[in-house]
Order: structure tokens, then sequence, then C-alpha cells
């Protein structure tokens, strides 16, 4: 498994090898030690180079093991992607292999697979009407969209998504829009509402669960 995961900055990051000959498969400690080069994304010069370790070679072979601090004065940086490159030679015979980690990578919780979403919002009566209940939409570039003409459906306790009763408009050019809604669009215990507007992301809203007063 070449992915070793996402790190934190200052993080000690263990990485292994195993080598073994080609010619039986069978694990056998490399002719000299196995050496590593970091890349960081395509940046053709390495950040860290060195060599690697047998561990505990009295009871395993062909073992390799490193420690590297990922700290920013060794060239690391939040967000990147980062590539080791490790050779070592065995009965004469060169071999490679690779592992890939990144250093704090990222999902916006609020946008996922082209999805706004927004959760729970606060103080929703059941079957109660709401006056200019506000929500953002986005491009799909991921920038406000203003001026866009926005569809509006609820679906109420897992019932099948319908159109809300009234239609939204944008507050100024702001890319944020607001709706009254009707009770009929709050009347059950959790709701769900979809915007979606040619060009941008779904925007969805809840689950909300109401209160009764």
């Amino acid at each position: 498994m070449s992915y070793i995961g996402s790190w934190k900055i200052d993080d000690l990051l263990t990485f292994v090898a195993n080598t073994t000959r080609v010619d039986t498969g069978v694990a056998t400690d490399a002719d000299a030690v196995a050496t590593y080069r970091v890349y960081e994304d395509e940046t053709g010069t390495p950040i860290l180079t060195g060599s690697m370790a047998l561990l505990d070679s009295a009871n395993t072979a062909g073992f390799y093991s490193e420690q590297i601090t990922l700290s920013a004065a060794n060239g690391f940086e939040k967000g990147k992607c980062y590539s080791i490159y490790i050779a070592a030679t065995v009965n004469s015979i060169a071999g490679a292999t690779h592992r890939t980690f990144q250093i704090e990578a990222e999902v916006d919780a609020n946008t996922v697979s082209g999805t706004v979403l927004l959760t729970n919002p606060q103080g929703i009566v059941k079957n109660t009407a709401v006056t200019g209940f506000q929500f953002p939409m986005y491009t799909t570039a991921g920038v406000l969209a203003t001026g866009v003409t926005v569809t509006e459906e609820r679906s109420i306790d897992g019932g099948a998504f319908a159109a809300m009763t009234n239609n939204s408009t944008e507050i100024g050019t702001t890319g944020i829009y607001q709706i009254n809604l009707s009770a009929a669009d709050t009347n059950g215990n959790f709701l769900l509402y979809k915007m979606t507007a040619t060009g941008c992301v779904t925007t969805v809203i809840g689950p909300i669960r109401t209160r009764v007063s």
C-alpha cells in the first residue's frame, strides 16, 4: 500500500520497505542500506534524502525503516502532497518502490461531491410559517452565484421531494437568497430542503428537526 496517510506539520513520520530477491521472492537484506528521496508534488528536486536502517535485523530480513520530521524547516507545507522514492540493490539487481502522503489534507465539510450541505438550522417550529429563510448558492467554480433562478424543493419526514410553496429572491447581488417558508413547508418532524439552479452546485439544507413551539 503506497499511500500512508495525511499528517500534520511537525509530526514524526515512520515509513518502511522490505527488500526481496527477484529470482526467489525471499526477503533478503540489500547489498547496501536502502536510500530514500522525498519529493513535493511534481517538483524534481527532493526536499529530503537519506538512508534507511535495518529494523530488528536479528529477527527480520530486508526490513528497513526510517523516521522523518514533517517540519516547515525540512520544507514541508500544509496542503501539499509528497512522494518517497525508496531504492535498494539486492543480489546486484536494483529495485525501487514508493510511498505517498499528504500534509493536513482537508475536505470542505460544507461542499461534498458538488453539493453544498447546510446542517440543522435551529428555531423552526413545526407547521409554522417562517419569513426570510436564507441560504447561499454557489457556482460550480465555488463562488457565490448572483442573479440565478432557484428551484426550491422540500422533503417532509423522508418523503419524496416536492415544490415549495414560494419562490426565493436574492438579497441584493450577494449570492445569498431568501425564501418565505409556508406552514406546509415546515409541517413535519424532519425537514430537508433542496435548492438547485443552472450552473450551480445543489444546496441541501438539513436534516432539520422541528420543534413544537
